[in-house]
């Protein structure tokens, strides 16, 4: 959960960064990581890129990112930051008379939930009117 102020620059075509330098982030550990929820007053990124080849195949990433200027948890006397990232990159395209397909692939580091970088990954169908 984040809420912030900050400023959007949009002078690229289909990018769009977004910077709070003045944001609050509550933080959720994974369940029996020893801490519960806390709050962090930090800078949060975020940068999305939409494109779109020979009009049927859609790429779409997104970089989101939290830095906190202070605080870590405290994880059983070690402590843990609360700094996190997450990467996801989907290409999408119709396969059927407004039936999609969908494909993302994702990154994402937040030493509070897990220790090293996840990666996952999701298919799904879409349906378009």
């Amino acid at each position: 959960f984040d809420l912030g102020v900050g400023g959007t620059y949009t002078g690229v075509e289909n990018l769009v960064v977004v910077v709070h330098p003045l944001n609050v982030h509550m933080a959720f550990p994974a369940e029996g990581v020893g801490f519960s929820s806390k709050g962090f007053f930090g800078l949060k990124l975020r940068a999305d890129f939409t494109n779109t080849f020979s009009n049927r195949i859609t790429w779409a990433t997104n970089f989101t990112s939290f830095s906190p200027y202070s605080g870590s948890f405290d994880n059983n006397g070690v402590e843990v930051s609360a700094f996190e990232w997450t990467w996801l990159n989907t290409l999408t395209f119709p396969v059927y008379k407004g039936i999609g397909l969908g494909v993302s692939f994702g990154l994402r580091d937040a030493a509070f939930e897990f220790d090293g970088t996840q990666n996952f990954y999701t298919i799904g169908l879409s349906y378009n009117l």
